[in-house]
């Protein structure tokens, strides 16, 4: 008989409670990480998106399971303000030129 693999793979269950929220999460892609706010909003869950890249930043949405993906990390509230602040800064800079 051949030798054979099995792969297994494993879902960990973390429950959150509404007072936990605000998280946020890093999601490390080289020189262009993604940054994650998970929190609520009209009584129902969303995730705020920064995608930091060469080009700048771009704030979008994402789905709450992309923000708790297992290849992310958690990060603190500051440095999720600082790219906050630096999209920010990014917009006044663009209307500025227009």
């Amino acid at each position: 008989m051949e030798n054979f693999e099995v792969k297994t793979t494993h879902t960990t269950i973390k429950e959150y409670a509404a007072k936990d929220l605000p998280l946020y999460f890093k999601w490390e892609l080289g020189a262009n990480p993604w940054f994650y706010r998970v929190r609520l909003r009209e009584g129902k869950i969303v995730s705020d998106l920064i995608k930091k890249s060469t080009e700048g930043y771009e704030f979008s949405y994402s789905t709450v399971q992309s923000a708790f993906d297992p290849s992310n990390v958690k990060i603190d509230q500051d440095e999720w303000r600082n790219e906050m602040h630096s999209f920010i800064k990014q917009m006044s800079v663009y209307s500025e030129k227009s």
